[in-house]
């Protein structure tokens, strides 16, 4: 904002009066030079207000501006550390991650290589406890335990039947809920079962329990 100040005694007018300049035939020389100083602050000041005017809002020199063209944007706590992180990531592949107090990531969401969205959810050791994203070309929601270690996964067959799979601290399946595809230990087949199943094997992939019961 431009802010135009000037002090002076006196009052200032412009009009006929008696000590006016139009009020005598002649001025004095002092009264001229007070007049054309006077006349000459009015002058300015009329060209500044019509330059603020010009400078309005449908002024583009006080547009807002419309893009911000940066490979990291950091938003930081008082003291300095960061808590909200926007970059292009070391792959070159968009991240927007949020972080807490000690620096340690909490929340992220990426898209990967294969141009797949990722949302994941950090434990207070850095270790993933939810990841929402597409998995094998399917959409899958996995949660983990404090290891890091998958525990829990619920996604889609390629028919798009849903089914919940549960695993024990190696990886291995150990119970399945919906449409779970089993492989049979003995002829390497592949089974997938109704989305109304519920298959429970053992630590050797043997099922020790189905329902409804396989028919024979």
């Amino acid at each position: 904002m431009l802010m135009v100040k000037r002090h002076f005694k006196g009052t200032f007018s412009v009009g006929p009066h008696n000590d006016s300049l139009l009020a005598c035939g002649v001025p004095s020389a002092r009264r001229s030079k007070r007049m054309v100083r006077q006349l000459t602050f009015l002058t300015f000041v009329v060209a500044a207000a019509v330059s603020l005017h010009a400078c309005g809002p449908e002024s583009p020199a006080l547009h807002q501006v419309e893009s911000l063209e940066v490979r990291r944007l950091v938003l930081t706590a008082d003291d300095g550390k960061p808590l909200v992180e926007l970059s292009a990531g070391k792959d070159g592949n968009p991240a927007l991650v949020f972080k807490d107090a000690r620096g340690q990531d909490r929340i992220s969401l990426t898209v990967r290589a294969e141009e797949s969205p990722h949302l994941v959810f950090y434990g207070p050791n850095s270790g993933e406890t939810v990841s929402l994203g597409p998995l094998n070309d399917a959409p899958a929601l996995a949660i983990y335990n404090n290891a890091g270690e998958r525990r829990m996964l619920l996604t889609t067959n390629e028919d798009g039947a849903p089914h919940i799979s549960l695993f024990d601290a190696l990886g291995k399946t150990r119970a399945v809920l919906g449409a779970a595809t089993i492989e049979s230990r003995d002829t390497e087949e592949t089974e997938t079962k109704p989305v109304s199943s519920l298959v429970l094997l053992n630590k050797f992939g043997e099922i020790t329990y189905q329902a409804p019961p396989e028919r024979k």
